[in-house]
């Protein structure tokens, strides 16, 4: 067995006593489309909410799209990072608690 194979059995072994269970949610592009609206009008709802835009004096849809940017930036950090030691690239979205 090949490290690789190795390391990518320890992480299915991980994920598997995990308390999150592999649900493929696949999505098409308009559907992905919609989510990050949602996502996005709520972020802007709970800023305004909360007021928190008023210690930058920025719009709450202007710091919503930029949180927003930051988690889609994580997220391509996080692949980037799994593709370059060679383990499963998997989504968050696709788990879901037992």
């Amino acid at each position: 067995m090949t490290p690789q194979e190795e390391e990518l059995l320890k992480a299915l072994q991980v994920y598997s006593k995990s308390e999150l269970t592999y649900v493929p949610q696949p999505r098409t592009f308009e559907e992905e489309k919609a989510r990050e609206k949602t996502f996005r009008e709520k972020l802007t709802d709970l800023i305004n909410c909360e007021s928190r835009e008023n210690d930058s004096d920025t719009p709450d849809f202007i710091l919503a799209n930029y949180l927003a940017d930051c988690l889609r930036a994580y997220d391509r950090a996080l692949q980037a990072r799994e593709q370059f030691y060679g383990r499963p690239i998997l989504s968050c979205s696709s788990y879901k608690k037992k």
